[in-house]
């Protein structure tokens, strides 16, 4: 998502239309960085059908292409996986004062006032 900072990802899981209910110890999830670096990702929680993957930090060290795969094992053997492109760029003008203004002024309620 575009502007999202706190590197959490979120998947609904779904079995031919119907809430996937998955225990943590059954997702494995993995990722490559524009550099052909790559890890497992240790950051899994699961609640009902609803996965979340908090990617590690040096996920956003590197702006580019990162591809992210989601393993599923079942019970009866069966692994799904799914493939995603994370696009992790640089904010023009981050940090800059012209965009600390613009935060102030939008926490402080003034944009769009006369």
């Amino acid at each position: 998502m575009q502007g999202d900072t706190d590197r959490k990802v979120q998947v609904a899981l779904f079995d031919g239309g119907v809430l996937y209910d998955a225990s943590s110890d059954a997702v494995s999830v993995w990722y490559s960085g524009p550099g052909g670096d790559g890890n497992f990702s240790e950051g899994i929680s699961i609640e009902k059908n609803v996965l979340t993957i908090t990617l590690n930090g040096n996920i956003t060290a590197v702006p580019g292409n990162y591809a992210l795969a989601v393993m599923l094992s079942r019970s009866n053997g069966k692994v799904s996986t799914w493939n995603m492109i994370l696009k992790v760029g640089v904010v023009p003008g981050y940090g800059s004062p012209a965009a600390q203004d613009y935060f102030e002024a939008f926490q402080a309620g003034e944009l769009g006032c006369i």
